[in-house]
């Protein structure tokens, strides 16, 4: 953690860890036994995700009003709705065509929520304000 980034997006980047390690052991527990991916399992992911992109939506209405001096710019929301749709189409074109069940499409769509927390090589701190 530096100094220039605060300890918001690190704090969201450990819970979206221990969500990610709790998911992944309850879906691949269910699915290994079941062969199921569970609706509450997944929805569990969805909420978490929900949460922390109101978090970070607060914190960029309490930087453009002046209060916060580290938070991200308007457009870093773009970017994560593309990516978002990007990754929610390509989910359901691979469902649709017949090459993923239905339950596969929507574990990537909800990883592909959770993985802008995810520190990672590819960044989606472009609109990170110091």
């Amino acid at each position: 953690m530096t100094a220039e980034r605060g300890v918001l997006v690190p704090a969201l980047q450990v819970c979206a860890w221990v969500l990610f390690l709790f998911l992944g052991f309850m879906i691949a527990r269910s699915d290994f036994r079941d062969q199921r991916i569970l609706h509450r399992h997944l929805m569990i992911g969805v909420r978490a995700a929900v949460v922390g992109y109101l978090i970070l939506l607060a914190s960029s209405v309490l930087g453009s009003l002046g209060y916060l001096s580290i938070y991200y710019r308007w457009p870093f929301y773009g970017h994560l709705a593309s990516h978002a749709m990007l990754s929610i189409g390509a989910a359901l074109a691979l469902w649709w065509a017949r090459i993923w069940p239905a339950g596969d499409a929507k574990l990537f769509s909800l990883l592909s929520l959770i993985y802008p927390f995810l520190p990672s090589t590819f960044s989606f701190d472009t609109g990170w304000i110091v």
